[in-house]
């Protein structure tokens, strides 16, 4: 029993503020006891006047009193606690417990100086660091994490930032490298070209002073021979070939603007060549329409080839798809400019090819006239071609084509078609006037039993030019 009364007898005399025996305790109006020392610390980081155990405010700082009863006993509890330290150890100062008690009072270390900047207990701020800065030790704690997190955080994000750095720098390196790269690659095409259209220029010179000097001569037999000699070799110089050759060098020429050695080092009669075009003209990128082909037709999915599928497919009956005829039409509509295309006809006994207005009707028969908005060739029967212009031309080929080449030139009003392994005019409209969009039309015509099973192929354009060829232009 008696072990157990002093311990009781604390804990009724134990200011609730620092957990420890009163330290003259003063009463408030509500009736609560503190240390007199804890209660104005209280109220001074508060800024107001309250109870801490039973949290009622007062309007006004009320007078404290002095609980003598409180502090008689605590002398006591006092008394009996030196008495007990006797029969234990003392404790050593490498107790982490002893770091948190100040060494003067012997109470919690729950303030902190910040002009001292170190840790002190309640009875310290009112004595010699009364008029120091002081704050709670967990809010001083608290604004120190959030300083060294901040610190943290920026040390961080330089990092991240210095990586970033860097990778763009390699990425600029790496960039720049590949640009030098195809800036040369692009000025040694452009030197070729320019080497080969110096070569035809030269050839295209001398055969003009051939014929100044026939023209001077007065052997009529010798100058018939040699013009008709010269006739043909003129059918190998085509209007296409050499058309075809100078687009694609004034669209590297367009490319190397930004390249001022490659445009100092262009001869000038062979700029003023290239501009004596009117525009460029462009090798469309063709693709086929599924929701127009005819049910029977059979659309590759690059969208590049079509046949006769023997089948009648599964598709919707919309507005635009042929219902009768075996055709379809192009997804790439021309309203302006010139464009040129390639079909593969190779295999084939029968088709029909060209361009037909945005508007024509998909319905019923088709009939291939300039009248009903269709410009188109087609070949039947496997060497009988035709033109389905206004009235029908039948066409005199010397070899039968195996790459058909279309060119449009919108605003002029032609359509034209070419055999592109002879290099060849086959037939064009001119005069025609274009009022609203065209597409390219293509009939693989019905499949024959097998004798016409080979598709319509939308082919790459490309410029042959002897044992040379040129990447292909496309939009």
């Amino acid at each position: 029993m008696s072990s157990s009364t002093p311990l009781l007898s604390e804990e009724l005399f134990q200011c609730s503020v620092c957990l420890d025996v009163f330290t003259l305790p003063v009463s408030l109006p509500c009736g609560h006891t503190f240390c007199q020392s804890c209660i104005l610390a209280q109220w001074t980081a508060s800024g107001s006047s309250h109870c801490p155990k039973c949290s009622t405010v007062f309007q006004e700082t009320p007078e404290l009193c002095e609980n003598s009863f409180a502090c008689e006993m605590a002398k006591q509890i006092r008394n009996q606690r030196g008495q007990r330290s006797t029969e234990y150890h003392p404790v050593t100062s490498d107790n982490r417990m002893d770091k948190r008690i100040c060494r003067i009072h012997e109470r919690p270390l729950e303030l902190y100086c910040r002009y001292d900047q170190s840790a002190i207990c309640v009875l310290c701020m009112n004595t010699e660091h009364s008029t120091h800065h002081t704050i709670p030790v967990a809010k001083e704690w608290a604004e120190r994490k959030v300083c060294y997190l901040s610190k943290r955080e920026m040390a961080y994000s330089v990092e991240v930032f210095t990586a970033l750095q860097q990778f763009i720098d390699r990425s600029q390196s790496e960039l720049l490298r590949k640009m030098k790269h195809k800036q040369k690659t692009e000025e040694k095409r452009v030197e070729s070209l320019i080497k080969e259209l110096e070569r035809e220029i030269a050839k295209l010179n001398a055969r003009n002073s051939e014929l100044e000097k026939l023209s001077c001569s007065e052997d009529h037999l010798n100058l018939i021979q040699v013009t008709l000699l010269f006739t043909l070799i003129f059918e190998n110089l085509t209007y296409l070939h050499i058309f075809t050759v100078l687009v694609h060098f004034q669209l590297l020429l367009c490319y190397s603007k930004t390249c001022e050695y490659t445009i100092n080092c262009i001869p000038l009669f062979i700029r003023k060549l290239i501009n004596t075009l009117p525009d460029v003209i462009l090798a469309v990128d063709m693709t086929l329409d599924p929701d127009t082909a005819n049910p029977w037709l059979v659309v590759s999915a690059d969208r590049k080839c079509v046949t006769d599928g023997n089948v009648e497919c599964n598709v919707p009956n919309n507005a635009v798809r042929f219902d009768m005829a075996p055709c379809v039409l192009s997804r790439e509509p021309i309203s302006r400019g010139r464009a040129y295309w390639v079909v593969g006809v190779s295999g084939k006994t029968a088709w029909d090819l060209g361009v037909a207005r945005k508007s024509v009707n998909r319905k019923g028969l088709v009939t291939l006239s300039p009248d009903y908005g269709y410009w188109a060739v087609c070949l039947r029967g496997g060497s009988e071609y035709r033109a389905c212009d206004c009235e029908s031309v039948l066409l005199s080929l010397k070899t039968l084509p195996q790459r058909i080449g279309i060119y449009v030139d919108y605003e002029n009003g032609q359509v034209s078609f070419y055999d592109v392994r002879t290099c060849t005019h086959i037939y064009s409209f001119t005069g025609q006037r274009f009022t609203e969009s065209l597409l390219a039309y293509f009939n693989p015509d019905m499949n024959d039993t097998g004798n016409n099973n080979a598709p319509l192929v939308i082919q790459p354009v490309n410029v042959d030019n002897g044992d040379k060829t040129y990447d292909t232009v496309t939009i």
